[in-house]
């Protein structure tokens, strides 16, 4: 992508960008964007992760491959000496070694500096996260380094993160297979008298067994379920209610979306005629999914199924997204995005519905786009529940 881009090095600075090259976690709350830099080169240049003391611990505890990792800024840890390393875990003698084993820059911008002068880069085109970048930054890049030009590079790491190579599959495809045991939990633990927090409590827990980290998870109960982004709530379950389950999973780093849908009790008439709608919007879209198919066309189809099978005035902004690093992530399945399927994107398609004063369903699945096809990486069925 870089040889592709004339680039001679890429900068990463958004938390998914920095993800991405570097494969640490994002931790929210421990640094702010833009202080964090992953650093791509060329092949047979060794990459580097530019990154503050405080957050050492984010590429410690994660599997990423970065040797070369820059800690700058003022933190301080204490060891005991002589330390015993042997008595340390792998995160401890991890941050020991570095922070202990190197002289830290001052800010971020030393830290950069000395990453391309060990490298002997002083010239070349640099291509720099744009939307996650001071421009003061850049400009202070460009003073140290005349002879480099930097270059906008928002779109290629768009370009990169759209095809999923087969290890991230794979991690997507855990994610959902974490969330899928949540929902099935939350389902068989539904049932009048429970409240909608100890649901919330047994999805967390179970994501959690499963060798996952619980990400934003959506269980809306009752007339309740109509609101889009639902916290957990202190509803009692009672006969009747409608559920909408649309959650997430963190595997590695990778997110899954996956929603499911139920009925406490026998659906009403509305309850069925509003799902099953909203499920063949779903299932047309997955019929036409391959490479080369136009994101605005599986809308389309979906909207126009949806509205001629039940709903007359169904109206969506979108029916799908692309996810990975984050839960949405370009392209969007809408009727303004053109972007042509790839194989090996990976892709949540959804027909959601919210009705204020009744209830709301989602029916979603994450699929990947193969050569002739799909793959299904939910393989919950996606039907009405009957609880």
């Amino acid at each position: 992508m870089l040889r592709q881009r004339k680039l001679d090095a890429i900068i990463a600075s958004s938390p998914e960008n920095v993800s991405y090259l570097c494969d640490i976690p994002q931790v929210p709350g421990v640094v702010s964007e833009s202080q964090v830099h992953g650093v791509a080169f060329t092949e047979r240049i060794e990459p580097a992760l530019v990154i503050p003391a405080v957050a050492l611990d984010q590429w410690a505890q994660s599997d990423s491959p970065i040797k070369d990792v820059r800690i700058y800024g003022e933190f301080y840890y204490y060891k005991q000496d002589p330390l015993n390393h042997e008595a340390l875990s792998s995160a401890e003698n991890k941050i020991a070694n570095i922070y202990f084993g190197q002289s830290r820059s001052r800010d971020v911008i030393h830290a950069l500096v000395n990453v391309f002068r060990d490298r002997g880069i002083v010239k070349g085109r640099i291509g720099f996260d744009e939307t996650s970048v001071p421009h003061t930054r850049i400009r202070l890049l460009h003073r140290k380094f005349p002879r480099v030009r930097l270059v906008p590079a928002s779109e290629a790491f768009k370009e990169m993160r759209m095809i999923k190579s087969a290890e991230e599959i794979d991690r997507i495809r855990k994610a959902v297979r974490a969330t899928e045991r949540g929902i099935r939990a939350v389902m068989e633990a539904s049932r009048p008298g429970v409240t909608n927090r100890e649901l919330q409590f047994i999805y967390r827990t179970t994501i959690m067994k499963s060798g996952c980290t619980p990400f934003f998870g959506v269980i809306g109960t009752g007339t309740e379920s109509a609101v889009v982004n639902h916290l957990p709530s202190g509803h009692i379950l009672q006969k009747g209610d409608i559920m909408r389950i649309d959650c997430n999973a963190i595997y590695k780093n990778y997110l899954s979306d996956v929603g499911r849908n139920a009925t406490l009790g026998r659906p009403t008439s509305k309850a069925k005629q509003l799902f099953d709608a909203l499920r063949k919007g779903t299932a047309a879209m997955e019929l036409m999914i391959k490479p080369g198919v136009k994101c605005s066309e599986l809308f389309k189809t979906a909207v126009s199924t949806v509205r001629r099978t039940g709903i007359e005035n169904y109206e969506r902004q979108n029916t799908g997204h692309s996810l990975g690093l984050q839960v949405v992530e370009p392209p969007l399945i809408s009727p303004t995005c053109h972007t042509r399927l790839r194989e090996n994107m990976v892709i949540a398609i959804e027909a959601p519905y919210y009705e204020l004063g009744f209830g709301a369903f989602n029916p979603e699945d994450t699929i990947r786009v193969t050569k002739n096809g799909v793959e299904k990486l939910s393989t919950m069925e996606n039907k009405l529940y009957l609880l």
